[in-house]
């Protein structure tokens, strides 16, 4: 006599990974495993010897991005540092944000590398999916972290502008004090992360290696989704999804409106103005550009999710383009720089400067060994 098991639901990301949304399997003594899910993985565009090219081509891309990010926010971590000088706030904004944008790039990269080679059954390893598992939670903590990070130089550039020599007292940073802000936002976006913390685990597959016609047959391991997920958590990562991810367009487009009209008064009375104040003004101008980027670009995986509450299938391209979409804007700031910073791009063409001389030195003392 058959034993059914009821079933037992899997996370978005193992779903992502599988072409149905349930799946069935029967063991030797007929005990039936059921796993189901609400959505499931499928391709744009499906083709028949299974190339499946644009998936091919986003990844390529999306890992292309996230190493010129890694590079370039490396570069501006050491370019900042050396032009930095003692209690400019702006500068260490700008440090702590290349941190922590250069940390994005890398989990995105790591968590679309480890996605492909597990869809490809390349690995699909209890260590693939516990790296895969743990990337995509840096991934959104990084990302969180990236966008509260900005809002708050964001308000601090305003009020740069519209009240200099009060602003010089308020918003001084010492290093502990630039500490405990981060730590404070680092926090906050821990928080805001929980539900998607707790919410899942990775497992075994408990019909690996039964009779099944599913393609999770395919998978040892699968990331699953706690009970308890379902009662409590369910509700709280919708607050906490609008606090993240929806909260912050209204708060940065409040803030470019504000800035804008902001710049625009101080530019009439530019004839007043200290060379310290058209300073702030011009890296209140540059720094909007950054938060106009930032916000175009995570547009699309909100509009995403929101349309994907109406499908019942995950669309992989899509998922690429998300990250693609998220990993350019954490990518760019250094080509913001360059373009509208100029002790910026003096301090690039210094180290590169620098590097090549470097270069052209060790070819000389090559020579003069091979010479000897």
């Amino acid at each position: 006599m058959s034993h059914v098991q009821s079933p037992e639901r899997l996370d978005y990301w193992s779903c992502f990974f599988l072409d149905s949304a349930n799946h069935v399997f029967i063991s030797n003594n007929e005990t039936r495993f059921k796993y189901y899910c609400k959505v499931h993985g499928s391709y744009l565009s499906e083709s028949e010897d299974g190339k499946h090219t644009l998936f091919k081509i986003l990844t390529s891309v999306i890992c292309s991005v996230c190493f010129f990010g890694v590079l370039t926010n490396i570069l501006n971590i050491l370019l900042l540092r050396n032009s930095i000088s003692r209690g400019l706030s702006f500068r260490e904004s700008l440090i702590i944000l290349a941190a922590i944008e250069l940390f994005l790039c890398f989990f995105t990269g790591v968590k679309t590398i480890l996605a492909f080679l597990i869809l490809c059954d390349w690995n699909r390893s209890q260590g693939a999916f516990y790296l895969f598992y743990i990337s995509n939670h840096l991934f959104h903590l990084s990302q969180t972290v990236s966008v509260y990070h900005s809002i708050l130089v964001a308000i601090e550039r305003y009020f740069m502008v519209v009240a200099p020599l009060k602003s010089k007292a308020w918003l001084y940073r010492s290093k502990r004090r630039s500490a405990v802000v981060f730590l404070l936002v680092l926090t906050l976006s821990v928080i805001l992360n929980i539900p998607w913390f707790l919410k899942s685990y990775v497992a075994k597959n408990e019909g690996f290696g039964f009779k099944t016609n599913s393609t999770l047959g395919a998978f040892p391991y699968v990331i699953k989704r706690h009970k308890f997920a379902e009662m409590w958590l369910a509700g709280l990562q919708e607050v906490f999804l609008g606090l993240k991810s929806i909260a912050p367009f209204p708060i940065v487009l409040i803030l470019n409106v504000l800035q804008f009209f902001a710049i625009h008064n101080a530019n009439k009375r530019r004839v007043l103005l200290t060379n310290g104040h058209k300073k702030d003004i011009k890296s209140a101008k540059m720094f909007s550009v950054i938060i106009l980027i930032l916000l175009s670009c995570n547009i699309m995986p909100i509009a995403s999710y929101a349309s994907s509450r109406a499908r019942t299938a995950i669309y992989r391209e899509i998922i690429l383009l998300q990250l693609l979409s998220i990993v350019t804007g954490a990518a760019i700031n250094f080509i913001i720089y360059l373009a509208f910073w100029q002790a910026f791009r003096n301090e690039f063409w210094k180290l590169t400067g620098n590097i090549w001389k470097g270069s052209d030195g060790s070819e000389c003392i090559c020579f003069s060994r091979v010479k000897q």
